[in-house]
């Protein structure tokens, strides 16, 4: 996605961002409105080039519309839960000298329960309803989720799912007038050693994320039949 964007925005109008880690030095998920120092800086930027930006890819929670003073679309795609869980633990440990999140899960002894039930990673335990929502929560239940599909209805130009790539890029494409779509080939998990993940780490994967799952199956059985008819 970050590939199309760059290729359709001019490198001045376009700011590409990545945030790392998804705990606040107060220890809830970080949001726009939090005292986090990345967060502020990034926002900072957006504010000081507000005039020029016609594009922001950023792994910011919903809530950039409120410290701006331009109209604000969002769109999103969001990835099966518990594939997305698994994907991101293969990531951490292929990045474990790069980054800090192989480190918490070590220091947690991989156990899944454990690392969730003691908020130090949140990107394993219901998180796209977290980003969508814009919330802290440490532990979102049905009113993040019904705000998340809420939100998605009123306030998102379009949510699509990365297991349905093409047809909603095309969608996007549409909506934006995106002049440039090259045919992108999606991530293929790169083979690694099944004893990586923990022991029944997909049981586990589905317990703790409970309302992304939800969140999930509502956008690919309701939602995104409607938008891609």
């Amino acid at each position: 996605m970050r590939t199309i964007l760059r290729q359709n925005y001019p490198a001045d109008a376009l700011l590409d961002v990545m945030l790392q880690g998804r705990r606040g030095a107060d220890g809830r998920a970080k949001t726009v409105g939090g005292l986090d120092e990345d967060v502020y800086q990034v926002l900072s930027e957006v504010q000081d080039r507000q005039s020029v930006l016609a594009c922001i890819a950023a792994n910011l929670p919903y809530g950039l519309h409120r410290v701006i003073d331009r109209p604000v679309l969002y769109f999103t795609l969001l990835r099966e839960p518990v594939s997305r869980c698994i994907s991101y633990w293969y990531f951490a440990h292929r990045t474990r000298h790069d980054g800090h999140l192989w480190n918490t899960l070590e220091r947690h002894g991989f156990d899944i329960r454990r690392i969730c039930e003691e908020r130090a990673a949140y990107q394993l335990s219901n998180d796209q309803v977290r980003m969508i929502a814009g919330t802290s929560a440490p532990e979102p239940g049905g009113d993040e989720f019904r705000l998340a599909c809420e939100l998605i209805e009123e306030r998102f130009l379009f949510a699509g799912a990365i297991e349905f790539f093409e047809p909603c890029v095309q969608v996007l494409a549409r909506q934006f007038g995106w002049s440039y779509v090259p045919k992108i080939k999606l991530n293929v998990r790169i083979p690694e050693a099944a004893s990586i993940l923990p022991p029944k780490a997909d049981e586990h994967f589905r317990e703790t994320n409970e309302w992304d799952i939800r969140l999930y199956e509502w956008l690919v059985k309701q939602y995104l039949p409607r938008r891609l008819a």
